[in-house]
């Protein structure tokens, strides 16, 4: 993608869940655009399909070192960790027949490619784990606010995603 020069001619798009540019009231528009963008330099959205959140961060930031496994072979410290360095940490969420399989009903969306944003213990001792739809969109957890953040306890975490990715080196912050 050296070079590569797309026009984002419409910011929106849709499929079967939701509009990315819908999410919540007032949503995250710059994560459509640079959605758009990059799959018109893929030469479009069927070529982004079933891909893997650090191959686009690849492309996108230029850094190429990330440390990947099973959830559950990531301790949570190590993803707190990652993330107090400034290190991008995302997980990818079980195909829709590992899904479908396991019927685990946290409403994460399968197939998908989610951010951790934080990990923490709550106040009796046990771990959860932020995720981030980039999608704007969350799972129904019963507090009303459709924000795209869904908390899940370690446990939930490991069964609802197949892979964590962790970039080696921090992400390099603008001036």
């Amino acid at each position: 993608m050296d070079n590569a020069k797309a026009i984002v001619n419409s910011a929106e798009r849709t499929n079967e869940h939701q509009s990315i540019s819908n999410g919540g009231s007032d949503p995250e528009l710059w994560v459509a655009i640079i959605e758009k963008a990059y799959a018109q330099a893929k030469g479009g959205f069927d070529e982004t399909v079933g891909g893997w959140a650090q191959q686009a961060l690849m492309e996108i930031t230029g850094q190429s070192s990330f440390t990947t496994g099973v959830p559950s072979s990531m301790s949570p410290e190590q993803m707190q960790e990652a993330l107090a360095n400034d290190q991008s940490v995302t997980a990818s969420s079980l195909t829709k027949d590992q899904a479908k399989k396991a019927d685990l009903g946290t409403g994460i969306i399968s197939n998908h490619a989610y951010v951790v944003t934080e990990v923490r213990q709550n106040s009796s001792g046990e771990w959860e784990v932020v995720v981030y739809n980039p999608w704007g969109s969350d799972a129904d957890t019963g507090d009303g606010s459709n924000d795209g953040f869904t908390v899940l306890s370690l446990e939930e975490f490991n069964s609802n995603f197949r892979e964590v990715a962790i970039m080696d080196d921090p992400i390099a912050l603008a001036a």
